[in-house]
Order: C-alpha cells, then sequence, then structure tokens
C-alpha cells in the first residue's frame, strides 16, 4: 500500500538515486526505466509536475511505490557527512499511481519553492532482491528546481488568467490568447491619489476600462485605510503589451506621478 509521509529520518549515501544529472528535455533512460517529466504553469505563481516513471523488461519497482516532497542535501553533523532527506512540513502531499508498467505522479507546487535547489520528488521503493545496475536501492530522487524550465518551454500549457500583482514590477509575464489578466495596485484615494493606466498595447492586451477600487477590510469607524485598483484586460491575441501605470492626482496635469509599475505581458 502507498503510503504518502514526510520522513524525518536519515539514510546512507547508497540509498539514494539521484538522476536528475541524467534528464535532458524532460527525459531520460536510466538502466531499466525511461523517465518523462512535464511542466505547466496552472496560474501565475504555481508550476504543475507529471511524471512517468516506465519500467522495461524487468520490473524493479514494487507494485506501490510511495511518493513525496523533500529536501534532499548534505548534513555535516552526521558522523559520515552524508547526505539526508529532510522533512517539509509545509510541503503538499502527494500521490504515485501504477497504471501498467509505469507509475505516474502528478502535483502543484508554489513557484517560489522551487527556488530551493534541493527541493525534489522523491519516488520511494523496497524491493526485496537487490536487482543488476543501477540498483534501485531506496530512493529515487529528482530536484525539481532543474525542471522548472519545462514549464516555460514551447507547447506547454500556458495560463488563461494571470493575476499581476506588485512583486511583479519590472517583470516578463506570458498569457494565453483568449485569456484575462488583472493587475492589482494598492492605493488611497482619500490622499487624493489614483493609479491609472499610462500606456499599454490595445490591439494585443485590451483595456475594460478604469480600475476597480475596493477598499480594504478595517474595523468600523477606521478610515483612510487605503484598499486596491483593479484593472483587468483581454489578450485578444498574440503579441507584447508594455503596460505602464502611474499613481497620480488626477488635476494635476503636468506633475510626474508619485509612482509607477511596468510590466511586460506577452500573449501566446
Amino acid at each position: 500500500m502507498a503510503l504518502l509521509c514526510l520522513i524525518a529520518s536519515a539514510h546512507a549515501m547508497d540509498d539514494f538515486q539521484d538522476i536528475t544529472p541524467q534528464i535532458s528535455n524532460g527525459k531520460a533512460d536510466w538502466g531499466k526505466y525511461k523517465v518523462e517529466i512535464t511542466a505547466s504553469h496552472p496560474a501565475k505563481d504555481q508550476v504543475k509536475f507529471r511524471i512517468v516513471i516506465t519500467e522495461g523488461s524487468a520490473k524493479f519497482m514494487q507494485e506501490t511505490p510511495s511518493a513525496s516532497l523533500r529536501e534532499f542535501g548534505h548534513n555535516a553533523v552526521t558522523e559520515q557527512g552524508s547526505s539526508e532527506l529532510m522533512p517539509l512540513s509545509d510541503a503538499p502531499k502527494i500521490t504515485a499511481t501504477r497504471i501498467g508498467s509505469s507509475v505516474i505522479s502528478e502535483f502543484t507546487v508554489p513557484q517560489k519553492s522551487l527556488e530551493d535547489p534541493q527541493f525534489a520528488f522523491v519516488l520511494q521503493d523496497r524491493p526485496e532482491v537487490k536487482q543488476p545496475a543501477p540498483p534501485f536501492t531506496g530512493y529515487f530522487i529528482i530536484r525539481l528546481k532543474d525542471m522548472a524550465k519545462l514549464a516555460d518551454a514551447p507547447g506547454s500549457p500556458l495560463p488563461v488568467k494571470l493575476a499581476i500583482t506588485e512583486s511583479d514590477a519590472g517583470q516578463t509575464v506570458i498569457v494565453a490568447k483568449g485569456g484575462e489578466v488583472t493587475v492589482a495596485l494598492a492605493g488611497n484615494p482619500t490622499t487624493g491619489y489614483a493609479w491609472g493606466l499610462i500606456s499599454g498595447n490595445d490591439a494585443v492586451l485590451k483595456s475594460a476600462g478604469d480600475a476597480v477600487y475596493e477598499a480594504a477590510r478595517v474595523p468600523a469607524g477606521m478610515v483612510g485605510s487605503g484598499g486596491t485598483y483593479t484593472f483587468t484586460f483581454s489578450a485578444i491575441t498574440t503579441g507584447t503589451a508594455a503596460l505602464k501605470f502611474g499613481y497620480a492626482r488626477p488635476w494635476e496635469k503636468d506633475v510626474a506621478p508619485a509612482k509607477t509599475f511596468t510590466v511586460s505581458v506577452v500573449v501566446k
């Protein structure tokens, strides 16, 4: 029975089979195994992986191996200075499903988690009899940071709803043709300032009009706390739209905005 968990115990280096270096363009032949990885962006800040491991003529893996997301790193504290699989308390639980001669795992992780080079997909198995080289002795490891670029490869699914925030300032983001783009910017109209669109490209990314302002939820009686201005756009054709927004007082025509926000949106 497959059991998904984050295990805190350490293991000797011989227990690990890190095949990340063998993978090229999402594929690898590793002994009797074939590995295929695809990735996509279901949302701007997320990456969805699909990992398929197919056995060849020899059946090495047990019927239901288990999968988890761990941190695979070096433990200098141990006497041998060995590597270990460390638990990640906030990692999503994932499954490994056997279909015929293949084991398939699908899961979605935050884009930010992939900044850690040790963040890894781990398929765990404990065969009763050791097999010919390369031995599958327990832990099959794929470092996910190295695989994240697959989500931006040609043919990868593109988001149809893209939510842009101030953290995307100066960045280039991608959305599918026919999709919807929103830009949310914090502001406070009680100061007289408001966000407005200075420039864009309506031929590629058509604006729905002025921003919709939503005040922040605050305790009764509190005023002047501000809120969020949200602009909405439709991606009507392929191309690039360089969006520039300004935070200004509308009646001050010849005064530069107090601040600006820019982002480049590529429609594919």
